[in-house]
């Protein structure tokens, strides 16, 4: 998965630890290919994506810091999120 400017863009490369077959791989390519060629798409993923962020950002907020067990992998802001 890759953030863009316009989203989250993601493309399946294994499945249960296995490369995707031929048929997999052409599925996924068609699935990327219909979004790249269709503005309305790739506008309602964006929404999607917005507020699937947003929920998730509330639910956070609303659990408090306690409510996780949090690890820090080293990189990033070690700031909180709220």
């Amino acid at each position: 998965m890759a953030d863009t400017n316009d989203g989250q863009v993601s493309y399946l490369l294994m499945m249960n630890d296995q490369p995707l077959t031929e048929e997999q791989r052409r599925i996924e390519d068609e699935k990327n290919q219909k979004i790249l060629n269709n503005p309305e798409e790739q506008r309602k993923r964006f929404k999607d994506q917005k507020e699937d962020e947003r929920r998730a950002n509330t639910l956070v907020k609303a659990t408090g810091p306690d409510a996780f067990i949090y690890e820090f992998d080293g990189g990033g802001s070690r700031t909180p999120m709220w």
